[in-house]
């Protein structure tokens, strides 16, 4: 997937991804409330929290990735946006330039 070179559609898409990571931080705190609070008791019970929480591990474990994808991408936006100003300044001054030698021929 190629990125777009739009600083606000990358914004968009960082903001959107720490939405996702942000989501799934809250399931994983519902599923640990949600198995601690099943009313059965006995061994099986008590794997099955301890299996609930080392999912929520995992999963809290990826939204911590989904946030450093995120920040990486707000890093590369960054660039974009110095990259888009210098070539708008190059533009800029060529277009000067170009103004300044038509002038200097006449016309």
């Amino acid at each position: 997937m190629a990125l777009p070179a739009d600083a606000a559609a990358l914004d968009r898409l960082a903001r959107h991804i720490c939405g996702h990571a942000d989501d799934l931080r809250s399931l994983a705190a519902r599923l640990v409330a949600a198995a601690e609070h099943v009313r059965w008791h006995s061994p099986a019970a008590c794997r099955f929290r301890v299996q609930a929480r080392d999912v929520a591990a995992d999963m809290r474990a990826g939204a911590s990735r989904l946030d450093a994808a995120a920040d990486a991408l707000r890093d590369h936006t960054s660039t974009v946006r110095r990259v888009l100003e210098v070539a708008g300044a190059a533009v800029h001054a060529a277009q000067q330039a170009g103004c300044v030698v038509l002038h200097a021929i006449g016309h």
